[in-house]
């Protein structure tokens, strides 16, 4: 679904879900019906972990907390509408915005500069060993995210002291 690269050109703000979506059909054999089916159930048992969420904003003002997201250009929009989480953060990055996408050191340097931030001063957790191998490039730390309860008990263990 994403691995792809229509995706990649719509996480990068060159496209968006239609167009993917049409990839999609056509790599899948998929009716326009069977498609269209699929495109509105596809993310139909996503669900807000409220617990990591609540963490997160609880965080705020103490430590700057950011989001930053591979995502297409409807993600800032779904963020703050449907989720109701952008609250949560000072800053919130999406790559379709910035034409740029994760890994890449660039959009690091794009969440660091909105979070006015020093890389060593940031820890960075993403659930892609990819993402975490380069914001260390990049000089932040970074944490592979297995859970939440594991990703808050860390940034817990790491914040108690500053």
């Amino acid at each position: 679904m994403f691995r792809n690269e229509v995706a990649r050109q719509a996480a990068i703000g060159r496209g968006g879900w239609e167009e993917v979506w049409a990839w999609v059909g056509a790599h899948s054999g998929l009716s326009d019906s069977d498609r269209a089916a699929l495109a509105r159930d596809f993310f139909s048992g996503d669900r807000l972990d409220q617990e990591l969420v609540e963490f997160i904003r609880a965080l705020r003002p103490r430590l700057r907390t950011g989001l930053l997201t591979n995502a297409f250009g409807s993600a800032r929009h779904d963020l703050t509408h449907r989720w109701k989480i952008a609250d949560a953060f000072d800053a919130i990055i999406v790559s379709a915005e910035e034409g740029v996408i994760k890994p890449d050191p660039g959009i690091y340097r794009v969440a660091l500069e909105r979070l006015a931030v020093a890389p060593e001063e940031t820890l960075f957790i993403d659930d892609v060993e990819e993402n975490v191998v380069g914001a260390r490039a990049v000089g932040m730390q970074a944490l592979r995210f297995e859970s939440a309860a594991q990703a808050m008990e860390e940034v817990s263990r790491r914040t108690e002291n500053g």
